[in-house]
């Protein structure tokens, strides 16, 4: 066995090490493979906070590398695959047909690295793959939105090549309590650490089968949203030796009654617990209280409380002086029918200390709520402050601009009224906003762009999204601010009038801004016109320019074909063709018969038409690499979005 393939063995036999994984990487970099200096990036980018700048160094570091080397590093498995992540240094998973993969398997494993397969039209080929020996090559099987049965799970879950998956995800499948039956009675997962059921009917009894299962006692991580859970099934958790193993539970979208968080957060075994998703069920003040007086709670590190209008004053009040969520940081309570004396008390918690996500969405009427939320001591604290849509109005700024002390925010989302200007300046002035690495701005007022970057104020900063501009003058001063020069994303939107008017002039005077050598990320929101898609394919762009996302509803025929044809395209990673409607997208085929599309790994299409007639020359340029509606992601779309929240080693 060569030494590569020891290496690759020895880290899906502990997928979690990080040890494992710098030893691989430090020997691919004598072997002068520069996939080792990308694995140490990434292990080194996914120990930082979201946001902070020394991430967005390295996550710039590593865009560059797959500028360089992507193509090559996917060998063999680019046109077979549509979508693909790389974590920590590895492909985490890829995104490909069953027959496709069962064709492939044994020339792609064990060579490549590569820990985890999301299986497209599974249902035609389940007795081939539970027959496929490579599968023991694999720590994760991703088998959502395949319409499996019973019996499919059945015959997959015979096969003896499973030993080594850690993580199995069924969401959206066709399963009753039969095929629960069978899932939590099979001996051929032993290493099963991470399980999602989410989106499959299987009521009460079916929960009940998992929460007895002696197979599953490995288990960390369990999705149990929309499948139909109710109080029988809670109490069988709340009673199960499994709930004592769990790390991750995710309940959510089930109507729970009152009383269920209860039965769940008075047990000893609630305990192990570090991430619980409860969003969309029906807890009251009662039922949060008592979770926040419970010191079974206390491991807690993530909480979604997102109910909707059951949770009240009290229920916030209980969590801002709970003895047991020191720990916590990141909480979730959405929108509720709490108001000023509940947000207040949230802002002034003295026991929350480790908080550094909120995500809260008060009355956008309330000025009060805005501003006991943005003017006392918990701010301070935070990291990110997520309003759900209801963005930082007037009187929020203001409380903003009066606070006290600096803050540590570093991702902030303003919209503007007319009388702001004063506060804006005032905050900028006050310098309390050098930590902020990621703005958005809608409606910004005159002047706002201009001083932005005034020095000293937003040292940090490396993406920007504005909603709307104020006038050209005032852009043009954001463009000449040397501090740019470092900006990593910038995405502009504009209303349909605006873009008529001025999208070719902010174009024009955008491209003042390429000198920069930052530039990752572009977004040119609006409806681009064929004038514009020119000015765009004519422009002396970053290199390092790799995604591209345009507003196609004016492209015309015209503006796709001089995009294909423009240099640009040769660079580009990915390119995202937005609709705000499903109009057809026009002259796809200058794209699919383009000599300067050799780099483009992607295509997505998004809410846009693609005639039937231009499809098979996309799918013969670009496989299934290119997507029309968007792609799936695993790891975003199940354990309710929680499961980037536990640590790679933890099990």
């Amino acid at each position: 066995m060569e030494l590569e393939q020891v290496f690759l063995k020895m880290i899906r036999l502990r997928p979690g090490s990080c040890a494992d994984r710098l030893v691989y990487a430090d020997w691919l970099i004598d072997q002068g493979n520069p996939r080792g200096e990308f694995m140490h990036c990434q292990l080194q980018a996914r120990r930082l906070p979201s946001g902070s700048p020394r991430r967005l160094d390295l996550e710039a570091q590593i865009h560059d590398l797959l500028l360089r080397h992507e193509a090559d590093w996917l060998g063999p498995l680019l046109d077979a695959i549509g979508n693909w992540e790389w974590r920590a240094g590895l492909l985490d998973w890829v995104t490909v047909a069953a027959d496709v993969f069962l064709a492939n398997a044994a020339r792609w494993l064990p060579a490549l690295p590569l820990l985890g397969v999301q299986l497209r039209k599974v249902r035609p080929c389940v007795a081939d793959l539970a027959r496929c020996e490579q599968l023991a090559y694999l720590n994760g099987l991703y088998l959502g939105d395949n319409d499996l049965t019973d019996n499919d799970l059945d015959a997959l879950l015979r096969s003896p090549h499973l030993k080594q998956v850690r993580s199995l995800f069924l969401q959206s499948n066709n399963l009753s309590v039969r095929g629960i039956r069978i899932l939590a009675q099979t001996s051929n997962l032993p290493q099963l650490r991470h399980l999602c059921l989410g989106h499959n009917r299987i009521g009460d009894e079916g929960v009940t089968l998992l929460a007895s299962s002696p197979q599953l006692g490995r288990l960390r991580a369990l999705d149990l949203t929309l499948t139909g859970l109710g109080e029988e099934g809670v109490r069988a958790l709340a009673g199960s030796p499994l709930l004592s193993r769990l790390r991750v539970l995710t309940i959510g979208m089930n109507q729970l009654p009152p009383g269920c968080l209860v039965a769940l957060a008075r047990v000893p075994a609630f305990a192990g617990l570090r991430v619980l998703g409860y969003e969309m069920n029906r807890p009251d003040d009662a039922d949060v209280a008592a979770l926040a007086g419970s010191s079974h709670a206390a491991g807690l590190r993530h909480l979604s409380l997102d109910c909707y209008q059951t949770l009240g004053d009290a229920g916030l009040m209980a969590l801002a002086a709970s003895p047991s969520l020191g720990q916590l940081r990141t909480l979730s309570v959405g929108s509720g029918s709490w108001g000023p004396a509940g947000a207040t008390a949230l802002g002034r918690s003295r026991t929350l200390t480790s908080l550094r996500l909120l995500r809260i969405t008060p009355d956008e009427e309330s000025g009060q709520v805005m501003k006991a939320l943005l003017g006392l001591p918990l701010l301070r604290r935070l990291r990110r402050l997520d309003l759900g849509g209801s963005r930082i109005g007037k009187k929020g700024l203001a409380a903003l601009a009066s606070h006290p002390r600096s803050l540590h925010l570093s991702e902030l989302e303003l919209s503007w009224s007319p009388d702001m200007a004063a506060d804006w300046e005032a905050l900028l002035s006050k310098r309390l906003l050098t930590s902020l690495t990621t703005l958005s701005l809608t409606d910004p007022p005159p002047g706002s762009l201009g001083a932005l970057l005034g020095p000293g104020r937003m040292p940090k900063l490396r993406r920007i999204t504005l909603r709307g501009l104020p006038d050209l003058d005032d852009f043009q001063a954001l463009l000449d601010n040397p501090l740019l020069a470092r900006l990593y994303d910038l995405r502009i939107d504009l209303s349909f009038e605006t873009a008529k008017q001025q999208g070719p002039e902010v174009l024009r005077r955008l491209f003042t801004v390429w000198s920069t050598p930052a530039l990752r990320r572009l977004g040119l929101l609006w409806s681009l016109s064929a004038e514009e898609v020119r000015l765009l394919a004519d422009a002396a762009v970053p290199p390092v320019l790799t995604e591209l996302e345009l507003g196609s509803f004016r492209m015309k025929a015209e503006g796709m074909a001089a995009l294909a044809d423009s240099p640009l395209v040769r660079q580009l990673h990915r390119l995202v063709l937005s609709n705000s409607s499903s109009q057809e997208v026009p002259g796809l085929e200058a794209l699919a018969d383009s000599p300067q599309v050799g780099s483009l790994l992607r295509v997505d299409i998004q809410n846009g038409h693609v005639p039937r007639e231009v499809v098979p020359a996309l799918r013969r340029r670009f496989g299934i690499r290119f997507a029309v509606g968007g792609r799936m992601w695993p790891r975003t779309i199940s354990l309710g979005g929680w499961h980037r929240l536990l640590g790679d080693g933890e099990d």
